[in-house]
């Protein structure tokens, strides 16, 4: 009899060790699915401020680099921030300097720069 009585309560034991168990696996599996679609919201929000930066980077550029826009400065500023060569970027930002007062020369390096730029 006290056999059976110590066997029903290490059955029910284990049943409620059992039950637990799994009540924590699957909220383990819950918080992990939870986890998983808060990363991959946070990157796509990511990808897309990083997309949207990246368009305005390339506006800004492209808007430096129109005549009506020209400051001498700030196209010396792309230049130097770009992957060019120091040779390049010295030869672009001289040419620059010599060209500030002519448009139409102006006009021609800044496609130049452009160019050199998107490469």
């Amino acid at each position: 009899v006290k056999e059976a009585v110590v066997a029903e309560e290490a059955a029910a034991a284990a049943k409620t060790a059992e039950d637990a168990a799994a009540k924590l696996a699957q909220e383990a599996q819950d918080a992990a699915a939870k986890l998983a679609q808060e990363a991959e919201d946070a990157a796509a929000k990511l990808a897309s401020e990083a997309q949207e930066a990246a368009e305005n980077a390339a506006d800004a550029v492209t808007d430096a680099l129109k005549i009506e826009n020209f400051d001498l400065g700030a196209v010396s500023q792309l230049v130097d921030g770009s992957g060019l060569s120091g040779v390049e970027k010295l030869s672009l930002k001289g040419a620059l300097e010599s060209a500030k007062d002519d448009p139409e020369l102006l006009k021609t390096l800044l496609k130049q720069v452009q160019s050199a730029l998107a490469q």
